[in-house]
């Protein structure tokens, strides 16, 4: 029982650690140009989606000087490697660069689409993970921490201009395996609801 409890505690002790050095930012993406779709209306059988590759920094938050140290502005470049973004479940593989940052993007996690019709408007959600591979900041504060994407296509009727809006956000580093997690989770879980 001691040798179990001891766990516990380096466990807790090494998340603790690890929270304590991220550090959190969350900064937005105009997109300058038309996002367009192969099946013209966002459809449940829309798959892909193009956007402008060259795009800004509309705003950028999070914790005291993280965006300054990362070097993003707002009104600064943000660079998609491709323009053309999936959907649906599953891998997907793009970075954006903003800043001193790339962000490098290998799935999609989440996938909500409402179709466009005539009775109402139609949207795409979508959140992309990553982890942040290249950062050129002064002590790279940045690099092996994930990252989210997360997307929201709008479209008021059939055939309307489609818009969408982009979030990214620097999450700290990235979370231990879940077979190490899971016991601290579920104790801080019991510990709150007593």
């Amino acid at each position: 029982m001691k040798a179990l409890f001891a766990l516990f505690a380096a466990l807790v002790t090494a998340g603790a650690m690890s929270s304590a050095s991220a550090v959190t930012m969350t900064f937005g993406v105009n997109l300058i140009g038309s996002t367009t779709l192969p099946t013209g209306d966002i459809t449940a059988a829309t798959t892909q989606k193009t956007i402008p590759t060259a795009d800004q920094v509309s705003s950028c938050t999070g914790d005291p000087g993280a965006c300054a140290t990362a070097g993003i502005v707002t009104g600064g470049a943000a660079t998609f490697s491709t323009g053309t973004l999936n959907t649906i479940l599953g891998p997907d593989a793009f970075t954006v660069t903003a800043g001193l940052l790339t962000l490098s993007f290998t799935s999609v996690e989440q996938s909500i689409i409402v179709a466009t019709t005539s009775g109402g408007p139609g949207s795409i959600s979508i959140h992309f993970r990553g982890t942040i591979t290249g950062d050129s900041s002064v002590g790279k504060t940045f690099l092996g921490q994930s990252a989210l994407l997360s997307e929201t296509c709008t479209q008021t009727g059939p055939g309307a201009v489609i818009t969408c809006s982009e979030s990214l956000i620097t999450q700290g580093q990235a979370p231990p395996p879940p077979s190490v997690r899971s016991p601290c989770s579920s104790a801080r879980t019991s510990r709150l609801r007593s």
